[in-house]
């Protein structure tokens, strides 16, 4: 650390452990529907169209495998009056404390049968 430089003291909040397995259950599913989909494209139209589609079904993947590896790598940050909401590599929004309105300390409450419809 240069000198003077203070060190970093912004609060990390990981969010990759309630993320990262609905994101790895897309992934399986994206590897079993392109096996399928090569199965089928080879029978019908041919081993180049199969080509194609496996070259899009694998830039699928690794999109895929990359945002699960940002997700651990980018945390959401409140550094000062400054929350830094990150969805990975993707996209970051940078709030200031005072925009927000509120927020619940406890779980959502189930709603009463009289209100459902």
């Amino acid at each position: 650390m240069p000198d003077g430089a203070a060190p970093d003291t912004a609060l990390r909040f990981h969010y990759h452990r309630s993320l990262s397995p609905m994101l790895g259950v897309l992934l399986g599913l994206a590897v079993c529907e392109a096996i399928v989909l090569h199965i089928v494209a080879m029978a019908i139209w041919g081993w180049k169209v199969a080509a194609v589609l496996a070259l899009l079904d694998l830039s699928l993947i690794v999109w895929l495998v990359g945002l699960l590896r940002s997700f651990r790598a980018m945390p959401m940050t409140l550094d000062g009056r400054t929350l830094t909401m990150r969805t990975g590599n993707r996209l970051s929004i940078t709030l200031d404390i005072d925009e927000i309105a509120a927020f619940r300390t406890s779980g959502i409450r189930p709603r009463s049968s009289e209100n459902r419809r």
